[in-house]
């Protein structure tokens, strides 16, 4: 996946982690495809993987509710909520992935329309 400003994934994904104080609101779109995991503000390089790995399951959950509140996606054919849930809090934890990468994730558990 590209990150793009023509792709609803990466724009609504960025939008609802500056909206959650995840991403600081002067972020810059364009750029903001490479930060890694663990530049969001969740995660807490001092805190052990299980906690952080609490934060981020906390943390898809939110973001799966705004998606749907704000939004209005669906899930992909054949996710379950529990699945794309797992899914993003996975992706949210893994400290190499990128917003491109979490991008990727959301891609194949959410259908966002254009």
């Amino acid at each position: 996946m590209e990150w793009t400003p023509t792709n609803p994934v990466c724009t609504n994904l960025f939008f609802c982690l500056v909206d959650r104080d995840q991403l600081d609101g002067n972020t810059d779109f364009t750029t903001a495809g490479a930060i890694t995991m663990d530049q969001l503000a969740y995660y807490n390089k001092l805190a052990d993987d299980s906690i952080n790995a609490a934060e981020a399951q906390a943390l898809a959950m939110v973001l799966d509710s705004e998606f749907f509140a704000v939004y209005f996606v669906k899930y992909a054919t054949g996710v379950t909520h529990e699945q794309a849930v797992n899914a993003f809090g996975k992706a949210l934890v893994n400290t190499e992935y990128t917003l491109t990468d979490l991008a990727g994730v959301v891609a194949k558990n959410y259908v966002f329309s254009s």
